[in-house]
């Protein structure tokens, strides 16, 4: 029988983000995605019988939302419009999405490089209603390492 370690899940308890040296603190994160496609190659064999082997293509970026409650500060919306005005070198940062545990400390960490936000949202308001409002970015990137 294996023998397998033993570990605590994370709980989502405490996370932010943080790219090039600011940093948020987030009420939501997620679901982080990447994904490396299948590249079909295929072989013939001396006998005349068709092979396909699939081979990994080069690892594609992904996305993530990340979601806070709104607030005066327009870090996010500075961010996006960089990318509105199409100053590509600019817009293009480097950070990571830290989660915590319950004493603060680091639970994981994934870094992202060359990320930028391709969709900013703020939460519907209604009148007479009390509940927060929230800003929501959608954000690409080209690479993430989780360390």
């Amino acid at each position: 029988m294996p023998k397998f370690e033993s570990y605590d899940t994370a709980v989502g308890y405490g996370f932010f983000a943080e790219f090039d040296g600011v940093s948020s603190m987030l009420s939501e994160v997620g679901p982080i995605t990447s994904e490396v496609k299948p590249i079909d190659i295929k072989h013939n064999l001396p006998d005349g019988k068709c092979v396909v082997k699939k081979v990994p293509a080069n690892p594609e970026g992904g996305t993530f939302t990340m979601k806070r409650g709104l607030t005066d500060d327009d870090v996010w919306q500075k961010w996006y419009q960089l990318a509105v005005e199409g100053k590509a070198k600019d817009m293009r940062k480097t950070g990571s999405i830290v989660i915590t545990d319950y004493s603060g400390a680091e639970v994981a960490r994934w870094n992202f490089v060359n990320a930028w936000i391709t969709k900013l949202e703020i939460s519907a308001a209604k009148a007479g209603d009390t509940s927060p409002l929230t800003e929501s970015a959608t954000v690409v990137f080209e690479e993430v390492d989780r360390k």
